[in-house]
């Protein structure tokens, strides 16, 4: 079984999530590859050397686009663990392959990505994403029947766009019955090119059961203590909590309720 990953090694990219999952799947017959050339580059080598698995990863630099794809063919999966992309063409052009894709469900590869071309984990925490790809690719490895299949890893319970909401506030030491939600209908606005929040009027479907039947794997992680993690581990100690925030967007929208 060959992994491969391919792109800018930029830290946002996620490669490190990318060798994190490969290392804790630990798998002694499957390889790693990793095209594409960075600042990360370094940093990325050494991980491998932390993580022991320097012997089963490669660096391949960056490489012409007809050698890229051929690398492409060569391999199984295409990792794609990306933290903010809008496009995602690496997804498509594996998914062109026939190559299924496993990646974060966020930007454009968690829409382009479907559940009949690839994996899309939930990103709540890099633990549980590292956690939940690790335990998928460990599994599908030991599953001849798995090959190729597409599988959806993310948790097994729906959330509303007000729960969602709720959930936040929850996460935060707020109090969730307390929080005022306002609807408002985007056509009504002309923001311009800025951007009010993209809550999206679209459902988004994501079962579990295939995965837990073939692959025996079961999440193990909730929306709300995924969301307090992300909050005092990233949020908080980004200080992002003390940056000066616009919020010119959401006072248009409130002052026409």
């Amino acid at each position: 079984m060959r992994f491969i990953s391919m792109g800018r090694l930029l830290h946002w990219k996620g490669f490190h999530l990318g060798l994190q999952s490969f290392a804790k799947a630990n798998l002694p017959d499957a390889e790693y590859w990793i095209l594409g050339i960075g600042p990360e580059q370094a940093r990325l080598k050494r991980l491998a050397e932390q993580l022991k698995i320097a012997h089963q990863v490669k660096f391949w630099d960056r490489l012409p686009r007809e050698e890229s794809l051929q690398k492409l063919a060569q391999s199984h999966v295409l990792v794609h663990p990306s933290l903010h992309d809008s496009g995602g063409w690496v997804c498509i052009e594996a998914m062109a392959t026939g190559r299924p894709v496993i990646c974060l469900n966020l930007g454009g590869p968690g829409v382009q990505v479907t559940d009949e071309t690839g994996i899309k984990v939930l990103a709540q925490t890099p633990e549980q994403a590292v956690q939940d790809l690790a335990q998928a690719m460990a599994n599908v490895l030991g599953n001849a029947s798995a090959i190729g299949q597409i599988y959806n890893v993310s948790g097994d319970r729906f959330v509303t766009f007000d729960g969602l909401a709720r959930t936040c506030a929850a996460a935060v030491g707020k109090d969730p019955n307390a929080l005022k939600i306002v609807h408002y209908d985007a056509k009504q606005f002309d923001f311009g090119k800025r951007k009010a929040f993209p809550m999206r009027t679209q459902h988004f479907f994501a079962d579990i059961h295939k995965a837990t039947q073939d692959l025996n794997w079961q999440p193990q992680f909730d929306l709300l203590s995924g969301l307090k993690d992300s909050f005092e581990n990233d949020y908080l100690a980004s200080k992002r909590d003390q940056a000066t925030i616009d919020f010119s967007t959401d006072d248009e929208i409130l002052g026409r309720q």
